[in-house]
C-alpha cells in the first residue's frame, strides 16, 4: 500500500515518504485527533496476509507497548485499512539536531534500529559546536522549546570579574571554553576546550600565561575538578564508552586511571578537603541524584542523596562539614546545604527565589556562599556553621552575569582562592548573546 502527501490511513494524515525496505514503507504522518507527528510503518500485503507473521507481529507490538523507558522509542498502535488488508505500525518519531536543524526519522524499538531517512522539521535551531548538543527540548505534551538562530562558541573569552562586576581579561586567546575550576593554589585553572565534536581538558598558568593540554583522547572529557594539593586533575570521559571518572597528574606525567566503573555513567562534581572522598553525580532516567566514593578504597560508588528529586551541582565547604547542592524538590532548583558526611542529621534551604550551581568560598575566613538565580545574576550568602548548627542570612545580589555563559547543569564559573573575584567565561559574539527562546507551533511527540 503506497500512500501520498495528504491522504490518510485512519486518523493519520501523510507528510511525506520518508523511507522503505523489506519490512515495509515509512511515512512521516501527523496524528489528527491527538495533534502531534509520527512515524507510519505499513507493511507488507504478504506479511498481513499470512496469519503465523501476522499473530507473531501483534504479540511482538503488545510487548513493546507495555515497556516505558526513555532510550526506547515509542509504540503507539497498531492501525487497519481495507478491511484488514492493510497494518501499520505507529511508531514515535525520533528528533536529533544536524546542520542548524531538527530532524526527526522513524524509529523500530523492536529491532533498535532506524527504519528511513531522516528529514528536516525545523530549520533554525543552533547545534553548539561544542559538543553537538541541540539547544531544544520536548515537553511531555510535545511542546518544542528551541533556541532561534546560530550558535558561535568559538569566541569566548577567560575574564576575572571582582565582586562589584569590575573585568579583568586573561591573556588567553579567545576559544570554545567551558566549566573553569581554579586549582586550590591559585596557579593554575582546569577548563575544558571543544573541537570539532571532541573536548579536551587543558589547563591555564596565571603566572606564565601559558596554555598546556592535558587529556589527548578523540572522546568528549568534561568536568574537571582538582585535588586539594592541586597535583591531580579528576574529570569525566566518555572515552571507554559511558561516562565514568576519570585522573591524571596536573604537569601531564603518567597515564590516566580510570576510578569507576558505574554501569550508567557518571561525573566528578568535588573532592572533600580531606582528599577522602569524590562526589558524584548520575543523571539518567534510571537513576539520579548525588553518589560518594571514598578515593582510597575499593572503587565502590555509594549512595549519598537518593530521591524523587533532581539533585545535583554538589559542592564542599573549605573545612569539609558542610556540602551544598542544588535541588527540584520544590518544583524549581534550590540551593540546600546539608552536613557531610552525614547528610541526614540536617538540611537548610539557602537560596530564596530559585538558585543553582554553588560553589563555596575557598577562603575559610570568608564564610560564604554563591550561586546563580534565575535571573542570571551572581548570589552571595553569608553563612557560619558551629558544632551542628548551620545558619545563613538573606542572598545579596553582586554583579548581572547576563554578559557570561550561565548553565544551570553545568557550573560555568569558579572562585579564587580569596574568594574575592570571579573566573567568568565572557559571551564575545552577537550570535551567541542574541539567541533567544522560542515554543514551536508544532509539536513532534517525542524526546529529543
Amino acid at each position: 500500500m503506497t500512500l501520498g502527501a495528504g491522504s490518510r490511513l485512519g486518523v493519520y494524515e501523510v507528510s511525506a515518504k520518508i523511507g522503505e525496505g523489506g519490512m515495509g514503507e515509512v511515512y512521516q504522518a501527523r496524528d489528527t485527533k491527538l495533534d502531534r507527528d509520527v512515524a507510519l510503518k505499513v507493511l507488507p500485503e504478504a506479511f498481513t496476509a499470512d496469519p503465523d507473521r501476522l499473530a507473531r507481529f501483534e504479540r511482538e507490538a503488545k510487548v513493546l507497548a507495555s515497556l516505558n523507558h526513555p532510550n526506547i522509542g515509542s509504540i503507539y498502535g497498531l492501525e487497519e485499512a481495507d478491511g484488514g488488508k492493510s497494518r501499520a505500525l505507529v511508531l514515535e518519531l525520533i528528533i536529533f539536531a544536524r546542520d542548524n536543524a531538527l530532524w526527526a526519522v522513524p524509529f523500530d524499538a523492536d529491532r533498535q534500529e532506524v527504519t528511513g531517512l531522516p528529514v528536516p522539521v525545523l530549520e533554525d535551531v543552533p547545534v553548539s559546536n561544542n559538543s553537538g548538543y541541540d539547544q531544544a527540548a520536548v515537553a511531555k505534551n510535545g511542546t518544542l522549546m528551541y533556541l532561534a538562530g546560530s550558535l558561535n562558541i568559538s569566541n569566548r573569552l577567560l575574564v576575572w570579574v571582582d565582586r562589584d562586576g569590575t573585568e579583568e581579561a586573561l591573556a588567553t586567546e579567545p576559544g570554545r571554553y567551558a566549566v573553569p575550576r581554579v586549582a586550590p593554589d591559585g596557579t593554575r585553572v582546569a577548563i575544558e576546550i571543544f573541537e570539532q565534536q571532541a573536548g579536551d581538558i587543558w589547563t591555564w598558568d596565571f603566572a606564565r600565561e601559558t596554555l598546556t593540554r592535558l587529556t589527548f583522547e578523540p572522546a568528549i572529557d568534561d568536568e574537571p575538578i582538582w585535588t586539594p594539593d592541586s597535583q591531580r586533575v579528576l574529570f569525566g570521559s566518555r572515552r571507554e564508552g559511558t561516562i565514568q571518572v576519570f585522573a591524571k597528574a596536573a604537569d601531564g606525567t603518567g597515564s590516566v586511571d580510570r576510578l569507576t566503573d558505574h554501569p550508567l555513567g557518571i561525573y566528578p562534581l568535588a573532592v572533600s578537603p580531606d582528599a577522602q572522598y569524590v562526589v558524584m553525580q548520575t543523571d539518567t532516567a534510571e537513576e539520579t541524584g548525588l553518589k560518594r566514593m571514598a578515593l582510597e578504597g575499593d572503587g565502590v560508588v555509594e549512595e549519598l542523596l537518593a530521591s524523587n528529586a533532581n539533585e545535583r551541582a554538589a559542592a564542599f565547604s573549605p573545612d569539609g562539614r558542610w556540602i551544598a547542592y542544588q535541588s527540584d524538590e520544590s518544583g524549581r532548583n534550590e540551593i540546600y546545604v546539608r552536613p557531610f558526611p552525614d547528610v541526614d542529621a540536617g538540611k537548610w534551604q539557602v537560596s530564596t527565589t530559585g538558585g543553582t550551581q554553588p560553589v563555596w568560598s575557598p577562603d575559610p575566613d570568608r564564610q560564604e556562599l554563591f550561586y546563580t538565580d534565575p535571573a542570571s545574576s551572581l548570589v552571595a550568602v553569608p553563612v557560619r556553621g558551629e558544632g551542628a548548627t548551620f545558619a545563613h542570612v538573606n542572598p545579596e545580589v553582586l554583579f548581572d552575569g547576563t554578559a557570561y555563559v550561565l548553565n544551570p547543569n553545568f557550573r560555568f564559573y569558579d572562585v579564587s582562592p580569596d574568594g574575592k573575584r570571579f573566573l567568568m567565561i565572557k559571551v564575545n559574539s552577537v550570535e551567541e548573546a542574541g539567541t533567544c527562546l522560542r515554543s514551536s507551533s508544532s509539536k513532534t511527540g517525542s524526546r529529543s
